[in-house]
């Protein structure tokens, strides 16, 4: 047996030296891939976090990332990202392009995400310290009945949006700071600290007025989250 389909692993030695008895093509998991099934020095590998992945092929999901093939390993891996974006590589498994949080900026290839000088602001995505524009800040502490593990992304986007659409400004100028366990009596979850970006001290007073507990509840709601436990709103200016 000398080659597989593609997708496929060939596997015809024991200890790099040939059995006959051995011979097999055995298929790559949905969210693996191999590099050559032709060639029985190749395995196959699991799909990164930046790839998508079907046992026969390998797809980029940022468009722009630089993948290259290291025959050593077998693998590919995450030369540079483009720009708005960071490389993230603690793992091979981990390897990815993520966006740029807001309040950062990412000029792309190998350099981590650099922040905003205080009392600027860039949006998600920003590529250049140019983006970092002069902004107030409204901070907005919240808590949850969520641990940190059951508040993933796509809650933490419904609750951005919810935020926003209470106080009419657009969703990339909301986001979140950071977030610890509850330290209230009686209350489990998470608190969570989410900044506003506004343009001046009186949007910013404005903003943290119509940030109602009731209206923020009832668009959580329509958006599947808990209830806030608490909510505070206040302009740092």
């Amino acid at each position: 047996l000398i080659g597989c389909p593609k997708g496929n692993q060939l596997v015809n030695s024991i200890g790099g030296v040939f059995s006959h008895d051995v011979q097999d093509c055995v298929p790559c998991g949905s969210n693996q891939y191999i590099l050559d099934s032709n060639n029985s020095a190749y395995s196959c590998q699991n799909c990164p976090l930046g790839a998508r992945c079907d046992g026969a092929s390998f797809q980029s999901l940022v468009p722009g990332a630089l993948w290259v093939v290291d025959k050593a390993t077998g693998r590919y891996l995450l030369s540079s990202c483009p720009p708005g974006y960071q490389r993230l590589a603690s793992t091979l498994d981990a390897q990815q392009c993520e966006r740029c949080a807001a309040g950062h900026y990412c000029v792309g290839g190998v350099a981590a995400a650099a922040s905003c000088l205080d009392g600027t602001y860039a949006p998600p995505a920003s590529n250049s310290s140019e983006d970092c524009m002069s902004a107030v800040l409204v901070e907005v502490v919240a808590g949850l009945a969520l641990t940190k593990e059951e508040f993933d992304s796509d809650k933490e986007s419904n609750f951005l949006e919810s935020i926003a659409a209470v106080v009419d400004v657009p969703t990339p100028y909301v986001y979140v700071a950071y977030m610890t366990a509850s330290t209230r009596r009686l209350v489990s979850g998470i608190q969570i600290t989410t900044n506003i970006a506004t343009k001046s001290a009186s949007d910013a007073n404005s903003v943290a007025v119509r940030l109602n507990k009731d209206m923020l509840d009832s668009q959580l709601a329509a958006r599947g989250l808990p209830k806030t436990s608490a909510l505070t709103a206040r302009a740092i200016v």
